[in-house]
């Protein structure tokens, strides 16, 4: 029965600190029973008696069954004397750990293991190197893995941009059937179609794997490390990695996300990664290449989100920060550091503790789940379009107003529109418990000027078309005189703020001088006929040339577009020119 499986396998609703913690059992009458003081452990990890009073910590939890081999402890983590970073001279790095412990190491960015070589003295580093340590003994369990990148300015690492570094087994990414970064053997870059190509590949399975799957296989373990302007590291953690995107996968240079979890040490990585976001705790961050837009302009992403920071803008977008990336100690080009949009970005960004109650959707029109539950859009959505229920009666548009944020969608709306951005289904919108519905603004790698017609892409009629997610919320909105009067205004509001040309300029201008002295080199690296000996697909070829010309659309795109949706909105809604005049000036 239920009852005796809960007796069998009995399960207390509190946890003790991976650090260690002391735990006291009381009888009902408060007399002291038994107390247990555990050491460190790591996930997964259990600490036990073995039959006796004989306390020992155990590879694994074995509930409802005997402990098995027990371990008189666990290993230090190992340490560096030299701090990780960038240098200009050579450095002697001496590793040590716990008392009585054997360190191995590895300089090929395996995992060293029992069999890996013996530390016996200092190491003498000049070259761009990553050393990664652990602690061993016998009657103890190893403990976690220590890495440290060391780069240097004699190596070729001269960078105006702060570093990250990222390191794994090779094999993780590299293995031909489970490697995350791997083309694999079945990989056709001559297939019928760009998508073909990216479903022949190993790093595109996990689009197509279970959560579990992707969990177990396509998930990562490795060291996460950020070094500041000065070179030297400021934060590090071991943490799971996952290729990140859908179509951008295909590009030699491929986005991550970056995880904390408890099964890699910690939860969370406790660290004030951007300095426009009061948070100094993250569950994930991702470092993002440019995804489809890394081999034309690679910043239109940045550009989009970049333009709301400091103003009223009712939606969320992600932080971002320019990075270089070395992947097991070797250069990868230009990353952006941003927020990972997920229930704890929404939970951050709305001041709640509750990251478990609410519901994250990830388009409209099918309304497909995200994150918990699509029910009460749904719900909405059928009351929308049924019989009756026209937005410009004032009782309609109060009942839609009471569950969805109408400004926040309206904002969300002039900002996509405002972008031309032709790949409408990138579209998340989210409920925190007791809210209402609100919007999220991310992925521009098809926006200003990336699609046809450029500046006069005719945005506004496209985004009404039946076929297009959210269109039957907003002509139901536009069919409200007050709501569209409004949406006219905050637009001209904003064509005249944030999306001045001159204000856009000054932003490409800015995005520009982060990435363009990397972007020869890196197009170099990542952008040819080839990559790794492979034939690489068209789609995702480029050179600092096509880099040039992409910032030249954009900047055309910054001063015509004002002008180009003006006369849009006055055609799309048949407004007279004395109202243009009054509203747009």
């Amino acid at each position: 029965s239920a009852d005796k499986a809960q007796k069998k396998n009995l399960k207390l609703n509190f946890c003790i600190s991976s650090t260690g913690e002391a735990l006291f059992f009381f009888d009902p009458n408060g007399k002291l029973i038994d107390k247990l003081s555990a050491g460190r452990m790591r996930s997964g990890q259990s600490y036990g008696r073995d039959g006796s009073d004989n306390r020992f910590y155990y590879a694994e939890p074995t509930p409802g069954a005997q402990n098995g081999k027990g371990y008189e402890g666990i290993t230090q983590l190992p340490a560096f004397s030299v701090t990780p970073g960038i240098y200009d001279n050579a450095v002697t790095v001496a590793i040590t750990a716990g008392e009585g412990e054997t360190i191995r190491y590895t300089t090929d960015c395996t995992t060293p293991n029992a069999s890996s070589e013996v530390y016996s003295g200092e190491l003498s580093i000049s070259k761009n190197s990553v050393i990664r340590a652990a602690a061993f003994r016998d009657g103890y369990l190893s403990g976690d893995v220590a890495t440290a990148t060391y780069l240097f300015r004699s190596d070729g690492v001269n960078h105006a941009l702060p570093v990250v570094t990222l390191v794994t087994d090779p094999d993780n990414l590299w293995n031909s059937k489970t490697g995350i970064y791997a083309t694999g053997d079945q990989f056709d870059p001559d297939a019928a179609s760009y998508a073909d190509t990216l479903k022949s590949a190993t790093y595109y399975q996990a689009k197509f794997a279970t959560e579990e799957q992707v969990d177990t296989i396509w998930e990562k373990p490795a060291a996460f490390s950020l070094f500041d302007d000065n070179g030297k590291q400021v934060f590090t953690q071991n943490v799971g990695i996952r290729i990140a995107g859908s179509f951008g996968r295909g590009r030699a240079q491929k986005g991550f996300n970056v995880i904390a979890r408890k099964e890699y040490g910690k939860g969370s990585m406790e660290y004030p990664f951007f300095e426009n976001r009061p948070y100094t705790e993250y569950k994930a961050v991702v470092l993002r290449a440019g995804a489809q837009d890394q081999n034309r302009s690679k910043i239109r992403d940045e550009l989009a989100s970049g333009l709301l920071e400091g103003t009223d803008i009712n939606i969320l977008y992600q932080a971002y920060r320019p990075t270089v990336l070395y992947l097991n100690g070797e250069y990868w080009g230009v990353y952006f550091m941003k927020e990972k949009r997920n229930r704890f970005f929404v939970a951050q960004h709305e001041g709640t503790d509750d990251n478990v109650n609410l519901d994250i959707i990830r388009s409209a029109g099918k309304g497909s789940v995200y994150y918990g539950s699509n029910a009460e859009w749904q719900e909405f959505m059928t009351w929308l379009n049924g019989t009756g229920n026209d937005l410009s009666s004032a009782s309609n548009y109060a009942y839609a107003e009471e569950r969805v944020d109408l400004d926040s969608f309206m904002d969300y709306m002039i900002c996509e529109i405002y972008s031309a951005n032709s790949d409408v289904w990138n579209i998340q919108y989210y409920k925190i418990k007791g809210g209402k519905w609100k919007w999220i603004y991310y992925d521009f790698c098809w926006s200003f000027g990336a699609s046809e017609n450029r500046t006069n892409h005719q945005t506004l009629s496209i985004r009404r078309l039946s076929s297009k997610p959210c269109s039957d919320l907003f002509n139901a909105l536009l069919k409200n005189s007050d709501w569209r009067d409004r949406f006219c205004r905050r637009f001209a509001e904003l064509l005249n703020t944030i999306y001045a040309p001159e204000t856009v300029l000054a932003k490409i201008d800015e995005l520009y001088a982060q990435v363009e002295p990397e972007v020869a080199r890196e197009r170099e690296k990542f952008n040819g006929e080839t990559w790794l000996g492979v034939k690489q697909h068209n789609e995702v070829r480029g050179t600092y040339e096509g880099f040039i010309k992409q910032v030249q659309i954009m900047r055309e795109f910054a001063s015509g577009r004002p002008e180009s949706l003006k006369q849009q909105i006055q055609k799309e809604f048949g407004l007279s020119d004395s109202y243009m005049q009054e509203v747009f000036g």
